[in-house]
C-alpha cells in the first residue's frame, strides 16, 4: 500500500491508526491488513491523533479545532471553533475557546486531552466521571413475563449507548435518552441472572458500569387434578389431588367450584 504524506499517530484497539491529508487509515498489527477507516474527511489538514474513549480526536491546524471521529465516522468539535483562529476561552467551555493552528494532540490516563498550540499547551478536562444504576421492574419473574431493566446515567447531559449485559452475553444496545435506556426483555431463562448495564461515554464523558442486579427468573409449572371417587353419591365425601410440577415447587392450591373456593396448603 501507498501512504501519502502521514502525520498523527495512534494506537486504537489493537490498531494503528494514522492521519494522511483528508483520510484517517488503520493498520490492524495483527494481520498487517491496511484498510482507510475515514475518507474524504471533509476538514483541513488532520495533524495528529489521540485515543478518545469511543474513536479518535485528530487536530485540524488549518481549521482551528479538534475534533473527535466515532467507529462510524460522525464527527463533532471538542475544542475550538471551525475555521476561526486565536487565543481565547481559557476556563470555560473548550467548544468555545478559539485555538491557532493545533498540532500535536495527547491524552493522559483521566481522559483529558492536551492540546500544542504555538508556544503554548492547552488542556480541556471534560465533564468526567459518570455512574450508572440498573433497576429492574420486576424481580422473581415468571416465565415469558416481559422484565424491563432501566439504566439511569448520571450527569444525565451525557449521551450514548448503554449495553445490557447478562454475565458476558450482550442483552442489546440502546441509545441514552436524557439520562436513562430502557430495555425489556420475556425471553429470560429460568433460574439466576446477573444483568448490568454498561455507560460506553461520549465526547465529554467517561464510561462506567453499574453494580449488577440479581434477576431471578421462576421455573414454568404445570398441575393436574383427581377426585375420588368419582363418580360420586350426594352428600357423599370426595377427595380432590392436586399433583404440582415439579415436585420441589411450594406455595398454595386453590381448588375452586362454582359455589365456593378453598384455598389448602401446596405439600411436596
Amino acid at each position: 500500500s501507498t501512504i501519502a504524506s502521514p502525520y498523527g499517530l495512534a494506537i486504537v484497539d489493537g490498531s494503528l491508526y494514522l492521519t494522511t491529508f483528508t483520510k484517517i487509515r488503520a493498520v490492524d498489527l495483527s494481520t498487517g491488513i491496511i484498510s482507510t477507516v475515514i475518507d474524504s474527511i471533509g476538514v483541513d489538514s488532520p495533524w495528529d491523533l489521540a485515543t478518545a474513549p469511543i474513536g479518535v480526536y485528530t487536530s485540524q491546524a488549518n481549521d482551528h479545532a479538534v475534533l473527535r471521529y466515532d467507529d462510524g465516522g460522525a464527527a463533532d468539535v471538542v475544542a475550538g471553533t471551525l475555521g476561526q483562529q486565536g487565543f481565547a476561552g481559557d476556563g470555560g467551555l473548550a467548544t468555545d475557546a478559539l485555538l491557532s493552528s493545533p498540532v500535536g494532540i495527547a491524552t493522559d490516563s483521566t481522559g483529558r486531552l492536551y492540546i500544542s498550540v504555538g508556544t503554548r499547551v492547552r488542556r480541556v478536562t471534560f465533564f468526567g466521571e459518570t455512574t450508572t444504576g440498573l433497576t429492574s421492574s420486576v424481580n422473581r419473574s415468571a416465565p415469558e413475563e416481559p422484565v424491563t431493566f432501566t439504566a439511569s446515567v448520571t450527569p444525565p447531559q451525557a449521551t450514548g449507548t448503554v449495553e445490557f449485559k447478562d454475565g458476558a452475553a450482550s442483552l442489546g444496545t440502546l441509545t441514552v435518552l436524557g439520562g436513562t435506556a430502557e430495555l425489556t426483555l420475556s425471553n429470560l431463562t429460568s433460574g439466576n441472572h446477573s444483568i448490568t448495564a454498561d455507560y460506553s461515554g461520549d465526547s465529554a464523558f467517561l464510561g462506567s458500569t453499574s453494580a449488577p442486579v440479581g434477576q431471578f427468573v421462576k421455573s414454568p409449572s404445570s398441575i393436574s387434578l383427581a377426585s375420588s371417587p368419582n363418580p360420586s353419591l350426594s352428600g357423599e365425601s370426595v377427595s380432590l389431588t392436586a399433583t404440582v410440577s415439579p415436585a420441589e415447587a411450594t406455595g398454595t392450591v386453590e381448588f375452586k367450584s362454582p359455589r365456593s373456593r378453598t384455598a389448602l396448603p401446596c405439600f411436596r
